[in-house]
Formats: C-alpha cells, structure tokens, sequence
C-alpha cells in the first residue's frame, strides 16, 4: 500500500531518512489496525510522523527533560514498581493500563508491562501499539 519510497518522503526531516526497520514496522502494523486501504494507511503514516517528527523522537521529550516531574505527571498504580509509563511509541502510549491493554492485545501477556522501553525501542512494537490504539 505504501512504498518505501513514499514512506522516506513522508517521514524525511532535514536528519535524513529513519532507517528501514520504521518502515518494515508500520508495514507489519497495518493488519493489525486492520487497515487495507491505501488513505487510511498514509493517514495513519501521517499522524506516526508528526507525533515523532519523522520517527525522530519515539520517547515523551517532556519526560526524557525531566523524569521526575513526569514520574508525578504519569502515576504508575498498576504497573510494574519503579517503571513510569510515559509516552513512548508512534503515537505516545501512556498510562499503565494503557501498556497493560496493549500488551495483552497484540501478545496475550504482560511484557509491555515488564518492558515499556520496547514500546520506544523496537519499531515494529511502536507501530503495533499505534495501530492498536
């Protein structure tokens, strides 16, 4: 539906390209969000690019400046202890029950909660959480 051609010029910044596991994660992400249609793939590409400004920034910048303050913005009451569930991933996932519910929607288990780093780490789990929410 999407090239990689047309994936680069969207997400192009005046860093460059993100490299081709961007792409290949919001490709694996598509039947996920059950997403078949060319325009709702290139909406969903442009909502991925603007909120991480080109797949530059897939971690809460508010939180990476002060993690402190975030910790008290993003309460952790169901989560993993000492984790803070700021946005991370494509379109920012926060909250703990909102890592929980993914989690158990795309992998049936807790791992996102164990491991909310892969949420801005892994490409193809950020454009996975995307597309679920």
């Amino acid at each position: 539906m999407i090239t990689q051609s047309e994936f680069d010029c969207a997400a192009a910044t005046k860093e460059g390209h993100p490299d081709r596991s961007y792409y290949d994660g919001f490709i694996k992400s598509l039947p996920q969000a059950s997403i078949s249609d060319k325009n709702e793939a290139a909406k969903l590409l442009t909502h991925e690019v603007w909120e991480t400004v080109g797949f530059q920034f897939t971690r809460e910048q508010y939180c990476m400046n002060n993690m402190t303050a975030c910790a008290s913005a993003y309460p952790n009451t169901k989560g993993k202890p000492g984790q803070v569930y700021y946005g991370r991933g494509m379109l920012q996932l926060t909250w703990d029950y909102n890592y929980a519910a993914a989690s158990q929607a795309l992998y049936h288990d807790d791992r996102l909660i164990q491991h909310p780093d892969m949420v801005a780490d892994d490409p193809v789990v950020g454009c996975a959480t995307a597309a679920w929410f």
